[in-house]
């Protein structure tokens, strides 16, 4: 099973009884897998602040933002 984050949870719970917020659900889903990535980068190239770490980074980042908490639909 696929973790779920907060902003995730909460739309589920709004949109059942006002629908017209899903564009802002959108919105903050986008802003909070920016905020997942770069806190994945950060980590990664602490120690190790390249130009190769900060590559390999950005690609790991999506990988583990879309196997944590992406489901397949």
């Amino acid at each position: 099973m696929k973790k779920q984050t907060a902003v995730e949870w909460l739309e589920e719970q709004i949109k059942k009884d006002h629908p017209f917020w899903i564009d802002i659900f959108e919105q903050a889903k986008a802003m909070e897998r920016e905020q997942i990535e770069a806190v994945y980068i950060h980590k990664r190239c602490l120690n190790d602040q390249t130009i190769e770490c900060a590559a390999n980074a950005i690609d790991g980042a999506e990988k583990y933002y879309m196997n944590t908490y992406k489901r397949k639909e």
